[in-house]
């Protein structure tokens, strides 16, 4: 089961045996990309940020290297939002943009 929360990440990252300084900056990397998709979700309504730790959550389950697994998590839904590919902002946020 692939994480879908930050929390069960680090459960994820812990299992792994991923040392304290990547845990570390894999927190780090979370905190940048909450601030800056906090308002953008799927089409489904759910939080786009749960998407990008599942997709990060994939890349650790497949052994990649942390480097790609923290690019995984702010890179993705960068290219996805500028695609205009399932982050949207929510509907409360809309009027500003």
């Amino acid at each position: 089961m692939l994480a879908q929360t930050n929390l069960q990440l680090y459960r994820q990252l812990l299992d792994a045996q991923w040392p304290d300084a990547d845990l570390a900056t894999t927190r780090a990397a979370y905190e940048l990309a909450r601030q800056l998709f906090v308002h953008c979700h799927r089409p489904s309504q759910k939080p786009f940020l749960c998407h990008l730790v599942g997709a990060a959550s994939a890349l650790v389950a497949w052994e990649k290297q942390q480097p790609l697994v923290w690019a995984g998590r702010i890179l993705q839904p960068h290219h996805a939002a500028a695609e205009g590919l399932g982050a949207v902002p929510a509907a409360d946020e809309a009027g500003r943009l």
